[in-house]
């Protein structure tokens, strides 16, 4: 007599591991699970004389699939941690992450999104800022995040970290480039409605204000700052037009560049310009 062998789910030999013995057929057919014919038979016939034997062996082989599965489930969730805590890195340096996959997509908005939401040491800020990016289509693959250029958003969510503790910011802590990015949507009328003097105010709090976070190198948004509040000297907006306020400016931003770089800049002033604007 021939049994067919065939593979039970999960559920099925739960079932039948918590079931008091019999023998019918459903119990025979987890019974019969792996082996040949000739060696069903024999089992079978045990399991008549001995049902609990083989209920006691069912639930054996029941535990070393269980653990099978678990570690298996380790082994997911031990490469899941991997890409999350690498994401989690890219995104504090301010480096770019390979996002090669629509998993690799989902991953990150989750984390980001995650993160955004509760400070953990300082990181929402940081998790802010990268889906600000993607927002203004910033970085590389932001069309995967929005479909397009959404400032809106963008101005939401730099307000946050763009004032100390005023009337709609509670106890967000400041950071100069929010308050940079969130001044040039002022400037320009992105988002927001066009408003010179709020860009310069923005502006001057980025030179003037520094973040509360004692690791956070600020130099570089604060280098950008000078220079678009240089810009706004030179070109009259939300100021009166003041050519030694430009050329004083310009001087901070490369004399500040000159104190946090190692190699100090001694090129033409223009060309300084363009590395940052």
């Amino acid at each position: 007599m021939k049994y067919k062998v065939f593979i039970l789910c999960t559920l099925l030999l739960i079932k039948f591991a918590n079931a008091a013995p019999d023998n019918d057929d459903p119990r025979k057919q987890a019974l019969l699970k792996a082996y040949n014919t000739a060696d069903a038979e024999r089992r079978y016939a045990e399991f008549i004389r001995n049902p609990q034997a083989h209920v006691t062996a069912t639930n054996t082989a029941l535990g070393n699939l269980v653990g099978n599965l678990a570690a298996r489930a380790q082994q997911q969730m031990d490469e899941s941690n991997r890409i999350y805590y690498a994401m989690y890195d890219a995104v504090a340096l301010d480096l770019e992450y390979p996002l090669k996959t629509t998993s690799d997509v989902d991953a990150m908005k989750e984390m980001l999104l995650q993160n955004a939401k509760v400070d953990e040491q300082g990181y929402r800020y940081f998790a802010r800022k990268r889906l600000i990016e993607y927002a203004l289509q910033l970085r590389p693959r932001s069309e995967y995040f929005f479909k397009g250029i959404n400032y809106e958003y963008a101005a939401t969510e730099l307000r946050k970290n763009a004032y100390f503790g005023g009337e709609d910011e509670g106890d967000w802590d400041f950071y100069p480039w929010s308050a940079f990015m969130l001044g040039k949507l002022y400037l320009t009328g992105n988002g927001l409605p066009l408003d010179e003097g709020e860009a310069y105010r923005l502006i001057d709090r980025c030179i003037m204000e520094r973040s509360l976070k004692n690791d956070y190198d600020e130099s570089p948004d604060k280098i950008r700052c000078l220079l678009t509040r240089a810009q706004m000297f030179k070109n009259g907006w939300g100021v009166l037009r003041d050519n030694e306020l430009y050329e004083r400016d310009v001087q901070y931003a490369i004399e500040l560049y000159n104190k946090t770089t190692p190699k100090p800049w001694t090129g033409d002033k223009n060309e300084f310009i363009k590395l940052y604007l």
